[in-house]
């Protein structure tokens, strides 16, 4: 099916692609709704087409033991944790420019990072520094729950007519975005052209 799907993309052509958007402003030509097909061809398009710009990846790792995180907090000046408010302890570093958030259950949840080794670079280091404080952690790899990305098409979008997809949501009145939902994937379409 992505064969198919690669086939019917450069098919498409620029036009067709701005009728199927209703940007185009031919006096004989009206925007028509989008068909399932066309609208996945879309979809491939703003997001192979465009280079996607990774924003945050956010992801899950275990240490292995528990953690005293009022301990914790006393040791390092650069660390949050208000346990009325949050559970976690806060971390931070600065090389890759990374956060994250401590349980005394010995899970991490890692955020900040824009690329897969800095991911790892930067859970390695979160250990390291639990490490160097007593604790008992160990690196045992990470599980990847997030991945935005954001990227910009050049061109506006008449969401309207997206909004009649199936698998579209768009409340104007609400968030000025329409998402598209497909399987794990959720596209945020603005008018402006932006994709997240």
């Amino acid at each position: 099916m992505t064969t198919n799907l690669a086939t019917r993309l450069y098919t498409f052509s620029r036009k067709r692609i701005r009728i199927l958007i209703g940007e185009y402003t031919g006096s004989n030509q009206r925007p028509r709704l989008l068909s399932t097909e066309s609208f996945l061809a879309l979809s491939a398009v703003l997001c192979g087409q465009f280079n996607m710009e990774l924003c945050n990846i956010i992801a899950t790792m275990d240490v292995g033991c528990q953690l005293d995180l009022k301990n914790i907090s006393l040791m390092v000046a650069a660390s949050k944790y208000n346990p009325q408010r949050f559970s976690g302890l806060t971390l931070r570093i600065k090389c890759p420019k990374a956060t994250a958030q401590v349980f005394s259950t010995g899970k991490l949840v890692c955020l900040g990072t824009k690329s897969i080794a800095d991911l790892d670079t930067a859970g390695r280091e979160f250990v390291r520094f639990l490490v160097l404080l007593g604790c008992e952690a160990k690196f045992n790899g990470f599980t990847i729950n997030n991945i935005v990305g954001s990227a910009n098409t050049g061109f506006k979008i008449n969401l309207g007519l997206m909004a009649d997809h199936s698998n579209a949501i768009f409340e104007p009145e609400l968030f000025p975005a329409l998402q598209l939902r497909k399987k794990n994937v959720t596209l945020l379409i603005f008018h402006t052209g932006k994709v997240i």
